[in-house]
């Protein structure tokens, strides 16, 4: 992280994002969710992306506090994208055999499944939805 003349900058969290997934700063800025590699052993996962384990965790901008959003154990997670009130983070997982989209609820951790055997991944959010919609 760094000032907004790009100085003073200082590690927030380390992480291992894998295969170069950014990290993505949640809409207030307060925020960033990163993919985190728990295979950096694998010399496999450094070549092929399906072979790649990871998880999604949020890091405070302001104390350096990092914290797991997904807990998978052996799945390819990745693609975090921030609800436009940052109250949710949507990602793509195969922890359920195959690519679909999931949603976390920042407030509270919750986790849920959106789509399945879609084959989806890279979720986006759409502005100007319905009321109450996500």
């Amino acid at each position: 992280m760094a000032d907004e003349s790009g100085g003073n900058a200082r590690v927030i969290a380390p992480a291992d994002a894998g295969h170069g997934y950014p990290p993505v700063w949640s809409p207030d800025g307060r925020q960033v969710a990163f993919v985190v590699r728990e295979n950096a052993g694998d010399r496999r996962a450094d070549v092929v992306a399906s072979a790649l384990e990871s998880n999604i965790y949020i890091a405070d901008a302001a104390s350096g506090d990092v914290r797991a959003v997904t807990r998978f154990e052996g799945a390819l997670t990745e693609a975090p994208a921030w609800s436009p009130d940052g109250a949710w983070l949507a990602f793509s997982t195969d922890a359920g055999g195959g690519p679909d989209i999931w949603l976390a609820e920042i407030a509270t951790g919750e986790v849920q499944q959106v789509t399945q055997n879609a084959n989806a991944r890279y979720p986006a959010w759409v502005a100007g939805g319905k009321e109450g919609a996500r």
